[in-house]
């Protein structure tokens, strides 16, 4: 016997209950989720038109940005260095 049953009576009602998905809380979830998506995939088309459009400008921007994590990479290695 398992430690733990559902009573038939609320698995049913949960399945007959046609009016779930059109409560508010039910479609709370799938509109956040579609709209981490949608914001996505607006951000990659973006970033691929700036890069179309700009190409030079993108690379310089690319290569400040790895500027930046080489700068911070190399002060935590010497942080490091210095603490041990």
């Amino acid at each position: 016997m398992p430690a733990c049953r559902i009573p038939t009576s609320r698995l049913r009602a949960v399945q007959q209950d046609p009016t779930r998905l059109a409560k508010p809380q039910a479609l709370g979830w799938w509109f956040a989720v579609n709209l981490k998506r949608i914001v996505g995939f607006l951000v990659v088309i973006f970033v691929l038109f700036w890069i179309i459009s700009q190409p030079t400008s993108a690379s310089g921007s690319v290569n400040n940005v790895l500027g930046n994590l080489q700068e911070a990479g190399s002060s935590i290695a010497t942080f490091l260095t210095n603490v041990f």
